[in-house]
């Protein structure tokens, strides 16, 4: 698929039959990652994604990856509050909301299936505050489910910028949520 790169302003109607499918995929690998019995499906978390990025008014958008950066940080959040609505409905700690079981081999990994989301995204948040580009990475790549060679397309960086990034990324990450 080849990728607009005017720098004019694209409304996100024009923009958005290019991108749909990058959409689903995004929602349908997110989703794939979580917990059994998760009530969002695919079509309905792109539709969710998109009438969020709709509300950004002010926003320029430039191109295809432009518009599929910010789904993957739209999805993360919808994902998020989806996560701290069910941790607040679910006080019972034999039900523990968002946590799923946590093993030191996940941890080396950042195995999804194994990670807490809500100290996940706390500990995003931080990075992002140190390292926005790292912070980035991780989020195209574990919430976006983008490789390398798309997540340096994305961020326009080299392949082993990516590398090195997610490598370190991934390093503070699991120091951040071991404690």
């Amino acid at each position: 698929m080849s990728r607009t790169s005017s720098s004019s302003r694209v409304t996100l109607d024009e923009i958005l039959p290019q991108v749909y499918q990058d959409l689903r995929s995004i929602a349908s690998r997110a989703l794939k990652r979580e917990h059994p019995g998760h009530s969002y499906q695919t079509t309905e978390l792109v539709h969710e994604a998109y009438l969020r990025l709709a509300e950004i008014r002010l926003m320029e958008w430039q191109s295809q990856d432009h518009v599929l950066r910010a789904a993957v940080g739209v999805v993360r959040r919808i994902l998020i509050d989806y996560a701290r609505a069910q941790k607040s409905q679910k006080r019972d700690i034999s039900q523990a909301g968002a946590r799923l079981p946590v093993g030191n081999v996940a941890l080396v990994t950042l195995d999804p299936d194994c990670i807490d989301l809500l100290a996940l995204d706390e500990a995003l948040t931080k990075l992002r505050e140190i390292d926005e580009r790292k912070a980035d990475i991780v989020e195209l790549k574990f919430f976006g489910g983008q490789d390398n060679d798309a997540t340096a397309r994305l961020l326009e960086i080299s392949l082993s910028t990516v590398k090195r990034d997610w490598t370190l990324a991934r390093a503070w990450l699991l120091r951040e949520l071991r404690r």
